[in-house]
């Protein structure tokens, strides 16, 4: 590693952030906020295609989208903007719990830990991305980082271990939630 280069600044900067702000806000509460997305996902596809009724009568969205795919899909995302919305109700009232007792510092310490290890998760799915999306493009300033050349190792192993069936697996959950469309379904 000859310098310290603008990629490295960037992501010793994401690590850090998601540290302090993970701190700030407590292990309990980053484990209930990643909860409430993951159970606000499943609301909204188990709910999208009974909302589809509702969406069809908002003022002036009806007017603008007629099909019932984009009607579902629009749907999907009102539900879970919603669900999102009052998960995020219960999550300070369940995290303030642990940050009044006697477990906070171990609380805020561990949400540090976490927040470090989720930005340089992030760090590494950039540089995954990267590595697969700029094949015929290459930038040294991003070669030459000593972040990519950690994670390079990590982004090859990474990609060994995804499955091949990743577009499958979305295009049939995508059949699924709009599955009430009679409308026939991608193929790759």
């Amino acid at each position: 590693m000859d310098s310290f280069t603008l990629i490295d600044g960037a992501a010793l900067t994401i690590i850090l952030l998601s540290g302090i702000l993970a701190y700030a806000r407590g292990f309990t509460r980053e484990l209930f906020s990643i909860a409430g997305w993951i159970v606000s996902v499943i609301i909204a596809f188990i709910f999208a295609p009974t909302a589809v009724p509702l969406v069809k009568e908002v003022p002036y969205l009806n007017k603008i989208v007629s099909g019932c795919e984009a009607t579902t899909i629009i749907s999907f995302a009102f539900v879970l903007a919603l669900s999102v919305v009052i998960c995020s109700f219960f999550t300070p009232l369940l995290s303030n719990l642990i940050k009044r007792s006697f477990l906070n510092s171990i609380d805020q310490s561990l949400g540090f830990l976490f927040g470090a290890a989720r930005g340089a998760v992030l760090v590494a799915v950039a540089i995954v991305a990267y590595s697969q999306l700029a094949i015929n493009q290459q930038f040294p300033v991003v070669n030459e980082s000593f972040v990519y050349k950690s994670f390079y190792g990590v982004s090859s192993d990474f990609s060994s271990v995804l499955p091949d069936d990743i577009p499958y697996w979305v295009v049939k959950n995508y059949d699924g939630l709009v599955s009430t469309c009679n409308t026939p379904s991608i193929k790759l």
